[in-house]
């Protein structure tokens, strides 16, 4: 586009820049507002209500491991859950019977809680401390270069 262009004559590229100079700006005011937001929002832990059935998909992923065809594994699941809900039970105070009956033998039943399934998730970028603690660290570093 600037081919054959006369030197020295860059009015022509006056209106191109405007657009930018207006996006700039509002990338500019939006950071601004979030920065003042974030620094005063205040994060609360959600309070847990009723039984918990956090594991099921945990489980499920343990029997598909273990070979279990994953229709199989969420039909052996759903009868799990529904007998530990039917005696007022969570996922996690499943008997190692009921649990030897959905085909998984000794299991963990800390892996059927919250905190269980996070620490058991161990990939990159995973919900495991070490590297959700590894994606702050390089978000801190990557921001303080900002």
């Amino acid at each position: 586009m600037l081919k054959g262009l006369p030197f020295g004559y860059n009015r022509d590229l006056q209106e191109d820049k405007e657009a930018l100079f207006d996006a700039s700006d509002t990338t500019g005011a939006a950071l601004a507002i979030m920065t003042s937001m974030l620094r005063s929002t205040e994060f609360r832990a959600p309070a847990a209500q009723g039984l918990d059935f956090m594991g099921a998909t945990d489980l499920a992923e343990e029997l598909v491991r273990l070979g279990v065809p994953f229709r199989v594994a969420h039909q052996r699941v759903g009868q799990r859950v529904q007998s530990c809900e039917a005696d007022g039970r969570g996922l996690a105070q499943a008997t190692a019977d009921e649990l030897a009956r959905a085909g998984v033998s000794n299991l963990d039943p800390f892996i059927l809680t919250p905190a269980g399934g996070v620490m058991a998730k161990r990939s990159e970028g995973s919900t495991a401390p070490k590297e959700v603690a590894s994606a702050l660290a390089e978000a801190k570093t990557t921001l303080s270069t900002v």
